[in-house]
């Protein structure tokens, strides 16, 4: 069973989403405003920043050894008597091979955790109803099975008239 929850303002959508947070109810949302509360971001959003740092060691380390493998191993330039390889000439191109890497594999993970880019939507529903999604109504989107979370979501929004709540099965 589905739950679809449309709001036409941004308060109600924010009791809406209150309420949903605190009977810990999955649920995704479709909005043709931006959605401002931090609180709606998944926890799995925190693993960006681990890629950036896995990207930007990754990187680096790859930059290193190119950089000693072609100045130090495979092209021998002999240079006045200076060492093949040197660190400290190496260190500019570590960095921006470091922060090129961090850039991608950050955007990559970005790209992976939002779920983008969808090319199409995976739920008839959804493609059914996406049409008043562009008409400044917000679209909480819900897989429910049970009908006491049902009922506590109906009990708690039955007092704001602005909120349509509608039942779809699959």
């Amino acid at each position: 069973m589905l739950l679809k929850i449309l709001s036409k303002n941004k308060p109600d959508f924010n009791k809406v989403t209150a309420v949903l947070k605190e009977l810990r109810l999955p649920f995704e949302i479709f909005s043709p405003i931006p959605v401002d509360d931090s609180k709606i971001i998944s926890k799995r959003s925190k693993s960006i920043s681990f890629w950036m740092l896995t990207g930007a060691l990754f990187g680096g380390m790859l930059a290193l050894l190119f950089q000693y493998w072609s100045s130090g191993v495979d092209y021998k330039i002999n240079l006045g008597g200076k060492e093949f390889f040197s660190l400290v000439y190496s260190v500019p191109i570590i960095f921006e091979i470091a922060v090129l890497f961090s850039a991608i594999f950050g955007f990559t993970a970005f790209l992976i955790n939002s779920g983008l880019p969808r090319w199409y939507l995976d739920n008839p529903v959804i493609e059914d109803n996406i049409d008043g999604i562009l008409n400044d109504t917000i679209l909480i989107y819900m897989d429910i099975t049970d009908d006491n979370a049902i009922n506590n979501i109906k009990y708690n929004l039955k007092d704001n008239e602005n909120i349509e709540l509608i039942l779809v099965n699959n």
